[in-house]
Formats: C-alpha cells, sequence, structure tokens
C-alpha cells in the first residue's frame, strides 16, 4: 500500500472518527437540549389546556356554591312568607346563571321543604341562546333518583352537613328515551356528556335542605381543543380514569366508549389504550409528567399527561420522529456540513499528502534507477532546493549516487588491476613450480653422485687403511732383514700400484666435487652449503691426489734404490714410516671427506624438501593465483552491473 493511501485512509480514519464522535455528542446534546425544549413546551402547552378546562371547572363549582347559598335564604324567606315569592327564586336563579358557560342549573330542595310544594326545584337550561326555566321537575319525585341520591343519600341525617363541600359527579350522557350513544352524532357527542356539581343547601342551623347543581356540558372541548396539533399524527385524548372512558379525542366515534378492561364496559365498543396503565394514576394538578417508549399503531410516542381539578385525564401522545423531525434536520443539516468541511479538509489534505508524497515518488523513481545500476541519473534539483526533510533526503541521495558512482569506479579498475595481477602471479607460481621441479631433478641427480662419491670415499678409506699396514709390516720386515729388500721392492711396486688407484680415486673425487660445485652453483641459494661442502672435497681431494703422487715417486725412488743397494735400508725404514704416516693422513681425509659427504647428504635431503615444500606452495600459489582471476573477474561482471556513462 502506498503512503499515499496510508495517509489518505489514516486521516479520513481520524476523519470519521472525530466526526462521528462530533457528531454523537452534537446529537446528544442537541438531543437532550431539543427534549428539555419538547418537554418545557409540551408541559406548558398541557398545563394551558388543563388551566383552559379548569376554568369552565371552577365557573360550575363557583356556580353551584352560589346557588347553595342563594337556596338557603329563598328557602328561608319562603318558609317564613316575607316578601320573596317563587318567582323572584327562579329570577335570582336566571341571574346567577346568566353569562355562564355553563348547561343548567337548579334548586332542589327536599320534600316538602318548600310551603305549598311537595316538590320544589326551579331547574334553567341554556337554549343555545339564554337560560330558561324548565318546570319539568316541579311536583316530580326527584329524591329518589340515583343522580339525587349520590349525591344527599335518603337515609342522611340532615342535621348532620355532607363531609365534602360539593360532590361532582361522573360523567353521564344526557340521552332522550330509547337513544344510545350510537345514536348521537360522534361530533356532537361533546355536548351531550354532562358533568354535575352537587352542592348542599343548608339553613341557618346547618339543616340540609337539598341540593343547588350547576350542569356543565363537556361541548366547549370543541371549541377549546378543536384546533390542538402539536405535530401531524399527534394525538390528545382527554381520559376518565375513574370510569375508564373517552371524554374527549381527535377520533369522534371513540368518545364515551371505554379505553381500558372493565368488567362494567362493553368491551366489543372499546377503543382500548394500555399504554394508560404506564400513566401514574395519582398526581397534583399543576404536575405535568412524561412517559416516553409508548408504542401507538407501531409508531413510538411520548406522551405527556396532568389531571384536571376533577382528575379528568388530559394526554397528548406525540411522535418521537415528528417531535424530533427538527432534531433530524439539524443533524442532517450537521452532516452535511461535517461532511463538506470534511471533503475540504480531505482535499487539503491530499494536496498536502501530494506535495510530500509526490517528490518522495520521484526519490523513489530515482532510488529505483539507481538499484537498477544506472548511476548516471541526475538528481531533482527542485526536491534538493527544498529546505524540509524530503531536501535532505533528496541532496542525500545525490551525494550517495556520487559516492557510490566513485566507489564502483575504483572498484571498477581495481578489479581490473587485480585480474592482470593474479595472472602475472599465476605465470610467476607457473614458472616456479617449473623451477621447482627443474631443482628437484637436479637434486636427485647431486644426491646420486654424492652416494658415487661416498662409495669411492669409502673404498679409498679401506685402501689406504690396507696400504696402512702393508706400510707398518714393510718397516717392520726392513728392521728384521735387509733379505726381505726384493719383498720389499716387490711390495713397493704393489703400494705404487695402490697409490695410482688413490690416485685415480683422488682425481675422480675431484671431478665428481666439481661437479657437485656446478650443481651446487645452478641451485643457487639453496645450493650455497653443498657448494663449500664441494669445495672442501675438491681440496681434500687434491691433497689425496698430490700425497698419491708424492707416494709413488717415493715408492719409484724406494724401488731404485733398494735395487742399487742395501745398505740404504736402515734409511729407508723411516720413509716407509713417512709413507705410513702420509697412508694414516689419507685414511683420515678419507674419513674426513665420509662425514663431509653424509653433512651433504642430510643438506640435499633438507634441500630436497624444501624444494618439495616449495613446489606444493607453487602450485597453491597457481591455484590461488587462477581463484583471485576468477574472483575478480566476477567483480568485474558485478560492477558492469553499474553504468556510469
Amino acid at each position: 500500500m502506498k503512503i499515499r493511501t496510508k495517509f489518505t485512509l489514516i486521516i479520513i480514519g481520524v476523519l470519521v472518527l472525530g466526526f462521528g464522535i462530533s457528531l454523537y455528542i452534537n446529537q446528544r446534546n442537541i438531543s437532550l437540549t431539543l427534549k428539555k425544549e419538547i418537554t418545557s413546551q409540551m408541559q406548558l402547552t398541557v398545563q394551558k389546556y388543563i388551566k383552559d378546562f379548569n376554568t369552565y371547572t371552577d365557573i360550575q363549582i363557583a356556580t353551584a356554591k352560589t346557588l347553595s347559598k342563594i337556596g338557603g335564604i329563598a328557602a328561608a324567606s319562603l318558609q317564613s312568607k316575607n316578601s320573596m315569592g317563587t318567582k323572584t327564586v327562579q329570577d335570582l336563579l336566571l341571574s346567577s346563571l346568566s353569562y355562564q358557560p355553563l348547561a343548567g342549573g337548579g334548586l332542589f330542595f327536599d320534600k316538602g321543604i318548600i310551603p305549598g310544594y311537595t316538590f320544589f326545584a326551579p331547574y334553567a337550561f341554556y337554549n343555545g341562546e339564554k337560560f330558561e326555566l324548565d318546570d319539568t321537575y316541579m311536583n316530580y319525585n326527584y329524591v329518589i333518583e340515583d343522580w339525587y341520591t349520590t349525591a344527599l343519600p335518603i337515609d342522611h341525617d340532615r342535621t348532620k352537613p355532607l363531609p365534602n363541600e360539593y360532590i361532582i359527579t361522573e360523567p353521564y350522557l344526557y340521552l332522550l328515551q330509547d337513544q344510545t350513544l350510537n345514536d348521537i352524532d360522534p361530533e356532537k357527542r361533546t355536548s351531550t356528556i354532562y358533568i354535575t356539581v352537587d352542592c348542599p343547601i343548608y339553613d341557618s342551623n346547618n339543616r340540609i335542605l337539598g341540593l343547588a347543581t350547576a350542569d356543565l356540558t363537556l361541548g366547549f372541548l370543541e371549541t377549546l381543543l378543536k384546533n390542538v396539533k402539536i405535530t401531524k399524527n399527534s394525538q390528545l385524548y382527554v381520559l376518565d380514569p375513574a370510569t375508564g372512558r373517552y371524554l374527549y379525542t381527535q377520533n369522534r366515534d371513540y368518545i364515551f366508549r371505554p379505553y381500558k378492561k372493565d368488567g362494567s364496559n362493553d368491551l366489543q365498543e372499546a377503543a382500548l389504550l394500555p399504554w394508560t396503565e404506564r400513566l401514574e394514576q395519582k398526581s397534583t394538578v399543576q404536575t405535568i409528567k412524561a412517559v416516553e417508549n409508548i408504542k401507538i399503531n407501531g409508531t413510538v410516542h411520548t406522551v405527556y399527561y396532568g389531571y384536571t381539578n376533577y382528575g379528568y385525564l388530559f394526554a397528548f401522545a406525540v411522535p418521537d420522529k415528528e417531535a424530533y423531525q427538527n432534531l433530524n434536520q439539524a443533524l442532517v443539516q450537521f452532516f452535511i456540513a461535517t461532511l463538506i468541511v470534511s471533503i475540504l479538509i480531505i482535499i487539503m489534505i491530499r494536496y498536502l499528502i501530494n506535495t510530500i508524497t509526490e517528490p518522495i515518488v520521484r526519490i523513489i523513481d530515482q532510488a529505483n534507477t539507481i538499484a537498477h545500476g544506472k548511476l548516471i541519473i541526475q538528481i531533482d534539483e527542485q526536491n534538493s532546493r527544498r529546505n524540509d526533510e524530503i531536501g535532505a533526503l533528496a541532496q542525500s541521495l545525490g551525494y550517495m549516487t556520487k559516492q557510490l558512482s566513485q566507489i564502483v569506479s575504483e572498484i571498477h579498475h581495481a578489479s581490473n588491476d587485480i585480474v592482470h595481477s593474479s595472472q602475472d602471479l599465476s605465470s610467476s607460481a607457473q614458472n616456479l613450480s617449473t623451477g621447482t621441479s627443474e631443482q628437484a631433478s637436479v637434486a636427485e641427480e647431486v644426491a646420486s653422485s654424492i652416494e658415487e662419491m661416498s662409495a669411492n670415499i669409502a673404498m679409498t678409506a679401506e685402501h689406504a687403511k690396507e696400504t696402512e699396514k702393508i706400510a707398518l709390516t714393510a718397516a717392520e720386515r726392513a728392521y728384521t732383514s735387509k733379505d726381505t729388500v726384493k719383498n720389499a721392492i716387490e711390495v713397493m711396486n704393489k703400494i705404487a700400484e695402490r697409490i695410482v688407484i688413490i690416485e685415480e680415486i683422488a682425481r675422480q673425487t675431484d671431478l665428481l666435487a666439481l661437479n657437485a660445485a656446478i650443481e651446487a652453483a645452478r641451485a643457487g641459494e639453496h645450493g650455497k652449503g653443498f657448494a663449500v661442502v664441494a669445495q672442501e672435497v675438491r681440496k681434500l681431494a687434491e691433497r689425496s691426489k698430490n700425497a698419491a703422487a708424492e707416494i709413488i715417486a717415493l715408492s719409484r725412488e724406494t724401488v731404485t734404490v733398494s735395487t742399487e743397494t742395501g745398505h740404504i735400508l736402515e734409511a729407508l725404514v723411516p720413509d716407509i714410516q713417512k709413507t705410513a704416516g702420509l697412508v694414516q693422513q689419507i685414511s683420515r681425509a678419507s674419513g674426513e671427506q665420509n662425514i663431509g659427504l653424509g653433512q651433504i647428504n642430510t643438506a640435499m635431503n633438507q634441500l630436497d624438501q624444501v624444494i618439495q615444500q616449495n613446489a606444493a606452495l607453487a602450485e597453491e600459489i597457481a591455484t590461488t593465483a587462477e581463484m583471485l582471476a576468477d574472483m575478480a573477474k566476477e567483480l568485474q561482471k558485478l560492477m558492469d552491473f553499474f553504468q556510469l556513462s
């Protein structure tokens, strides 16, 4: 993978990670902020509608309390037969109800409380324009009706006050005879749902006289909630937890139908809201709460709810997707902005990376060219002029190329010199090997000659010993008898013959010593010691020759003298003794010659070993020279890989 790609991937990864974290943090912050804002707005909205609802019910309660006081005053006046008559009571009722958003109201007295009336119950209702009296309840036994006995039981002791200041009835339908819920137009159904506030009527002694009622229909919810639309698919519910029925919803057909399971409800007509089980059943009027993650028709909602002063539940179910639509838009905008910024940053970084990688690529190309042996490239001047690390790298590459070119050139020349030198060394080694072989041959010849000389000298020594014995014998005989002169002459002749042989041996020894000196001279430095020994042998041979000649002369002279006279025999004896001494000298000289030849033989053996070693060394040198020449040629081939020009 190229470094440019690595840098790009790393930077993109860092950007993606950074922007991902930023997006996550912003999403959380925006989500929390938006959630708080939505919750706050929804709390205000729910509070507003609950407050508006409570305004109606507070008026209803206040009206019921007012009518209760009017009822007490009217009863006292009617019972005392003062100036107030029933007409005045009815007028007070109408005036109390005027301009109030109520459906109706009345004064329902217990049986026989008002003189002249078994049942006295003035009631007024709103006909759409104004309140008018309805005498339906006059002389009607209403005290046994459920709506009356629920608020004021028949068996309740009228002298004791009721436990509550007023009683709020459960919502109920105001239906005509044989009419059912399905017979009512869903769009007008809220107007048939009544809520009555019953307030006890007390006399001055706190005795209960009857009930003052104020009726309120939920028709005002159509006006209050008709245009409520939090989001496109949000739902608004007004529910009565006590009866488990809808009081209001945007689906009008659900109004006054059950929303939760109850044995007294017709479940076939129910539109259940199972999520209401998650809501708190008791809450203060001012508290607005929210329940999240509620699924309605497969969509996740958040339900914001609160309770009215009557205990009714106002619930707004808002789809999270729609509620957080602004969040999604903000996130999309942030993502788009982030993407644009990321692209711009990537473009900038890509440009910066190119400013770094392109010079590096050029340097790599130059390095590859060098790697292929071409040292004739020119370093990119643009790179070398840079004042950063790339410039330093380019300069270092240029310097390295220059130095490498010089080194290769020097190695090339050195390899050529090594080839020539190794060839010369090989030739010299071969010559040395040839010369060593010749030296070995000469040394063998010299050794053979020395062996012959040694044999001759040994023979000379043996003859000299025999001659010495003969001379001694002759001397002894000369003393004992002159008669032995003749024999002595014969002996002297024999001696002369032996001496001739010795002379011949001395001559041959001298010749061999001369040959040995010549061969030693040819051997050079290795033959110097041998030449000295040969010279000494030659000297000894000369001495032997001279001694032999002298002995011959003496022998001849002795023969001549012995033939002439015997009287000089006595004088001859010393000569014989002298001859014996000379023979002894010859014998000693022959021994010395033998020792010298032994030394020469030892030296020749050593010389032969040295010559053999030189021969082996010469062969090794020749082999090494050939290997060195081959290696130098191989080095030349390697150096030929580089192109210097």
